[in-house]
């Protein structure tokens, strides 16, 4: 961050709050003598010193300047590199880069590089919170909401994902989150500092208040509503979910190197790729779509290639709701073909393992363990059961053997197979040679009169699918 970089912002973005004032006292108290004393280290002689630094970050970040930064020349460059590497740099300077960081996320137009280069997204969508006098993180969350509009120049989109790297090393780093949280934090989360793990802890606590119906939930509704805003700007790019990331790094190179960050591509890249995955990978993409089958809000793809359909189908559903709704109006006319295929493609997913099939899992909670017993003892926690315990359910819906609530759901995954086979995963693991050949529409079963099956074929068709096509 540099003196020239502050000065060069444009008038109509006014550093307003009384953070910015001491911010901008810092560098105004920059004197020459600094630069002087900067070339003087031995360390740090090779750093063409083109802007001036708050005194405080010459005085504790000289050697990891000149580290990690000694390339890093361009006016604003410096403190962008130092939060790069915030968790390298010694214990002085990381606690002065907190600092600024932790100015710069209360008002973002602190920075007026990144002010200039999102100048259309501010004046089309954000000028409302660009004009406040106060910015209290308004700004920077309305650059992330609209990221991605077709206005949205590639500095403007570097800059903010780069804002939003940096939050997640740490939860003070994002103003309106730490503001709202902060109490919760302590109470609930002492001694975690990183973003992501305070989200996490967070969101564990609101679902297990959630699931256990407690009278009164832990985490206060106004720290609830911002971690929402948290959890949703999360999904959007891998990267803003580490664990993920430094699990599949691997799997990305190898499966999705041509496909660009954001948007959450990659993520729909490797759930696309999933058999193929490593073990760690897979496992954490399991979880993830987990969660999101728990909470489809949290589907970021789903999310946007229905957003009209939810509008028009299900204004009315709960976030926890909205892939069921979707699913019962999927063979309308007015579905847009490119929604109907993702809501497929999530049904093929629910049905790979009944874990991810909420209410299926809720209404067959004493069925399962009681006819599927000898399945779920060879489970693994966190990779998928290829429709087995499913299938071994339709078995049971057949001999008429299941509660109603299970039985209502068995019948709804019956039907929604006979229409499509690809919903159904032991028939696809058995049947592909021959559905591949001769069953690409129509009902599955109706190909095997026709064609001659394989017996492990045959075996994978219940005979409540025979009944329910017949």
């Amino acid at each position: 961050m540099s003196l020239s970089l502050i000065m060069g912002a444009p008038k109509s973005w006014h550093l307003s709050s009384q953070y910015s004032e001491r911010y901008l006292a810092h560098f105004f108290s920059c004197s020459s003598h600094g630069s002087a004393e900067l070339k003087s280290k031995g360390s740090y002689t090779s750093v063409p010193w083109t802007v001036k630094l708050d005194p405080a970050l010459q005085d504790k970040c000289l050697i990891d300047l000149g580290k990690w930064c000694s390339e890093k020349t361009e006016t604003g460059q410096e403190l962008e590199c130092l939060q790069d590497h915030l968790d390298d740099l010694v214990v002085e300077c990381r606690d002065v880069v907190g600092n600024l960081t932790e100015l710069e996320s209360e008002d973002i137009q602190i920075e007026a590089l990144l002010m200039r280069a999102c100048e259309p997204i501010i004046q089309n969508f954000c000028h409302d919170v660009a004009d406040n006098q106060i910015d209290s993180g308004d700004l920077m969350e309305c650059l992330i909401q609209n990221k991605h509009q077709k206005d949205m120049n590639e500095k403007c989109a570097i800059g903010v994902t780069h804002f939003q790297l940096v939050q997640m090393k740490d939860f003070r780093f994002s103003y309106k989150f730490k503001m709202a949280c902060k109490e919760d934090v302590l109470k609930l989360c002492p001694n975690i500092k990183k973003k992501v793990d305070v989200v996490i802890c967070l969101s564990t606590t609101v679902r297990n208040d959630t699931l256990q119906e407690a009278k009164e939930h832990r985490v206060s509704l106004k720290c609830r509503r911002q971690l929402r805003v948290e959890e949703l700007e999360m999904t959007e790019d891998i990267r803003l979910e580490p664990d993920l990331y430094e699990a599949c790094k691997s799997d990305i190179k190898n499966y999705c190197s041509t496909v660009q960050y954001g948007n959450a591509q990659i993520i729909e890249c490797l759930k696309e790729n999933k058999k193929q995955l490593s073990t760690r990978c897979h496992q954490k993409v399991f979880k993830l779509q987990e969660t999101e089958m728990m909470d489809p809000e949290l589907d970021y793809t789903l999310m946007r290639v229905c957003k009209q359909m939810i509008k028009r189908f299900c204004p009315e559903a709960d976030s926890k709701t909205m892939l069921q709704c979707l699913k019962q109006n999927k063979n309308s006319e007015l579905m847009d073909p490119k929604c109907k295929q993702m809501i497929t493609k999530r049904q093929i997913t629910q049905n790979t393992d009944y874990r991810l099939n909420p209410m299926l899992r809720k209404a067959c909670k004493a069925d399962i363990p009681k006819f599927c017993h000898g399945i779920l003892t060879k489970a693994k926690d966190d990779s998928e059961l290829e429709g087995q315990v499913i299938s071994c359910l339709k078995l049971r819906y057949a001999d008429q053997r299941l509660s109603s609530d299970c039985e209502d759901q068995i019948r709804i995954i019956i039907q929604e197979s006979a229409l499509d086979y690809r919903l159904d995963p032991q028939l696809q693991l058995h049947c592909s040679d021959e559905v591949g050949f001769a069953c690409k529409t129509g009902y599955a079963q109706s190909c095997s009169e026709k064609f001659p099956l394989e017996k492990s074929c045959l075996l994978s068709l219940p005979s409540a699918v025979n009944d329910l096509v017949n």
